[in-house]
């Protein structure tokens, strides 16, 4: 009888401690605020923060008419978890003061018609043998917001998630743009 009530007390509490990974639940962080402290979370729900970030240089490359300006991130833990994000800008617009997104099954903001800004992410967990790719989750969405570049240091605020792999990063880091790593 003790060991039945135990165990209705730890499946209640084990349902609603992650009620946002739910099977039905159905999350858009494409939209909305953006938690304003440091960017962590949880990588297929392992905690998660972003304690370094590099950039490759910025690259640029043709697509129709347009020309973009690629921008590479790469966000690590010291636990060896990396989330890597590319996204794009027309040729000469710089990403400060806007606002990037991928809605559900990849809709969002675009830098120029057919060329959505958010290009291509992926989530690594070297300890536990993880790689997720943007072609592989349908139910990720995401938010990067900008802020106003101070000399060669670019804020950004992040919410992106994956509820299907028990994902969720929110905050904000900064860019240093003088020297790629």
């Amino acid at each position: 009888m003790r060991a039945g009530i135990a165990l209705g007390v730890v499946t209640a509490a084990l349902m609603t401690a992650a009620p946002a990974f739910g099977a039905a639940a159905v999350r858009d962080c494409s939209t909305g605020p953006i938690w304003t402290g440091d960017a962590s979370g949880f990588i297929d729900n392992t905690p998660y923060k972003i304690e370094g970030v590099a950039h490759a240089p910025v690259s640029s490359y043709p697509q129709g008419r347009n020309r973009y300006d690629q921008y590479h991130l790469y966000l690590s833990s010291k636990a060896g978890q990396m989330f890597e994000i590319i996204l794009v800008t027309k040729s000469g617009e710089r990403p400060d003061g806007t606002t990037m997104t991928m809605s559900l099954h990849g809709n969002g903001s675009e830098a120029a018609p057919g060329a959505p800004n958010v290009q291509f992410w992926s989530l690594e967990d070297k300890t536990k043998k993880l790689k997720i790719m943007n072609y592989s989750a349908s139910d990720a969405t995401m938010q990067v917001v900008f802020g106003k570049r101070s000399g060669v240091n670019l804020p950004v605020q992040i919410h992106f998630c994956i509820p299907s792999k028990r994902t969720e990063i929110a905050g904000h880091f900064t860019v240093n743009l003088s020297n790629p790593s």
